[in-house]
């Protein structure tokens, strides 16, 4: 399958974007503790003004909620999802006061860019990447970091072992027993998703690609019980 229309599946895929509305409603993907856990690591940097890039930035919940209490004073959002951005726009209307959002692909809207940032957000997104890729795109972040810039990662991680096939149909067995908010057809349609553009990692992994990338410091703050997600945090010093 090319990659434009690996892309253009994606998109489609969240087009609709009321879907993903629900699972952030539903705290599905515990975007909950993703808010907690920005927050917290935020207010550890210590600055009275950060940037901020965001990729596969959705409609920016979590950072709008986070930005109600540390001083967020530039973000830059990244999505393929044009509704989206457009929820984004009004999510973070009055809430931060310098706001840019691209309507694009992240990998090409980030790689070989400039810009300097005082963190990165990469929410779920980055699993949809092969492993190389994702080293480039780590590395394009680092390098668009300050000297004590931070990494922010939410996304799929498998346990120690385990390859994809068994993760993905572990994780849709569970999404299908427990996401009672979706019919049938919403469900299969997660199933196609996940099956066909999912590439997860593991701890270690997410960790080595972060140290091929130039980051020296690695934490894993958050697994959820069912060991599926995990928010983890990457920096340079």
């Amino acid at each position: 399958m090319s990659k434009e229309r690996d892309i253009q599946e994606t998109r489609a895929f969240f087009e609709g974007w009321e879907l993903y509305q629900t699972i952030i409603a539903r705290n599905y993907m515990f975007h909950a503790e993703v808010i907690e856990h920005e927050e917290a690591l935020l207010a550890r940097l210590g600055k009275e003004k950060l940037s901020i890039i965001e990729l596969g930035c959705g409609d920016a919940y979590a950072i709008s909620k986070v930005a109600e209490a540390i001083s967020v004073t530039k973000y830059h959002g990244i999505d393929i999802t044009r509704l989206a951005l457009e929820y984004a726009r009004k999510n973070l209307e009055g809430v931060i006061p310098n706001v840019e959002l691209v309507e694009g692909e992240m990998f090409s809207e980030t790689v070989g860019k400039s810009g300097i940032y005082d963190v990165a957000i990469l929410g779920y997104t980055a699993h949809h990447l092969v492993r190389n890729d994702k080293v480039i795109l780590f590395q394009s972040l680092e390098q668009q970091l300050t000297a004590d810039g931070l990494l922010i990662v939410y996304d799929l991680v498998k346990e120690e072992g385990e390859d994809r096939e068994a993760f993905l149909e572990r994780s849709i067995q569970f999404f299908e027993a427990s996401w009672d908010a979706f019919d049938k057809e919403q469900l299969a349609s997660i199933r196609d998703h996940v099956s066909q553009k999912d590439y997860p990692e593991s701890w270690k992994g997410w960790e080595s690609i972060a140290r091929k990338s130039g980051y020296e410091k690695a934490e894993l703050r958050f697994r959820d019980p069912q060991n599926i997600f995990g928010i983890m945090a990457f920096s340079k010093a």
